[in-house]
């Protein structure tokens, strides 16, 4: 079983579109190597039967949403490379710190 993942950043975004036969590695790497990573807040995930019809609709959808972190199948809209926005920083740092105790530095 193949399954198609989106995922979104703070602000609702779609960053990046994939899939993948185990969700859990594929996490794992986009973790400790995808720039976009640190700026998900949430992902949806949908089961298809075959990776040949997940394929078919992640290029689909790639085309049409046009995720700013995906390269394949995005030219000329990916912004892998491009510096963030004051937003996206923000959301960024928010992520980061998620769940990190606050203490006083004095």
């Amino acid at each position: 079983m193949t399954v198609l993942y989106r995922a979104y950043d703070g602000l609702g975004q779609l960053l990046y579109i994939g899939i993948t036969e185990d969700l859990r590695n594929r996490f794992y790497f986009h973790r400790s190597k995808s720039r976009w990573h640190p700026l998900m807040a949430r992902r949806k995930v949908r089961k298809y039967a075959t990776r040949k019809r997940a394929e078919a609709v992640e290029i689909r959808a790639i085309r049409m949403l046009r995720p700013k972190m995906n390269a394949r199948y995005n030219e000329g809209y990916c912004q892998v490379n491009a510096p963030l926005s004051d937003e996206e920083m923000v959301a960024f740092l928010d992520n980061l710190f998620r769940g990190a105790e606050i203490v006083d530095d004095k």
